[in-house]
Order: C-alpha cells, then sequence, then structure tokens
C-alpha cells in the first residue's frame, strides 16, 4: 500500500537515487509535503491512510508525536537550519573558557 500517494500523484519514495534509504528528516520533510493532503482526501474518501502512515512511522503510543511534527514541519525546519547555522558554536565557546584565567587555573 502506498500511502503517500495523493490525487494520483506517486507517493513519497523514502530510497534516494542509489537505493539507499533517505534521513529520517527527508522522510519527514517529504510526508510533511503531502500530509495535509493526504488528511484532505481521506475526508473525501472515508479512509484513514493518516491514522495508517502515523502508526507505521512511530507506532500506536507514539503517533500523536509524529502527528505533532508532521502539522509543524515549519517548526522542524526553523530548528534544523538554526542548528546547522550553528555548527562549532559549543567550540568556540569552550575555547574561549579554556582560554580564560579560570579555564587555565583549572
Amino acid at each position: 500500500m502506498e500511502t503517500t500517494r495523493v490525487n494520483g500523484k506517486s507517493g513519497f519514495d523514502i530510497l534516494n537515487e542509489s537505493g539507499n534509504y533517505k534521513s529520517t528528516y527527508e522522510i519527514l520533510e517529504g510526508i510533511a509535503k503531502v500530509w495535509k493532503e493526504i488528511g484532505e482526501e481521506d475526508k473525501k474518501m472515508g479512509t484513514n491512510r493518516q491514522s495508517f502512515l502515523l502508526e507505521t512511522i512511530a507506532g500506536k503510543t507514539r503517533a500523536a508525536a509524529a502527528a505533532s511534527i508532521l502539522d509543524n514541519f515549519d517548526t522542524l525546519q526553523k530548528v534544523y537550519k538554526e542548528s546547522l547555522d550553528s555548527e562549532g558554536s559549543a567550540q568556540e565557546e569552550l575555547d574561549k573558557y579554556l582560554d580564560s584565567i579560570k579555564g587555565k587555573a583549572a
């Protein structure tokens, strides 16, 4: 069953061109792009593919957390980009501390 297929369009492929799995972020991003359409089509068709997809991704007990991620993917994108921009900041802070009098005395 291709649970991400929407309005006759092909579904999201979790494999890259080399046949390897995409990263978790890339998979969630791909699903998030069609998430609302899946829900709208579920309402029209009387299906429950969103729930099936959530349980497939996260299991019954964590489905609500996965739904929150997919419903608010723009927030995840923002945090992800900010974390990429902050690469090396922890090392810079450590270097400043180690170069301080307190750091040299320790």
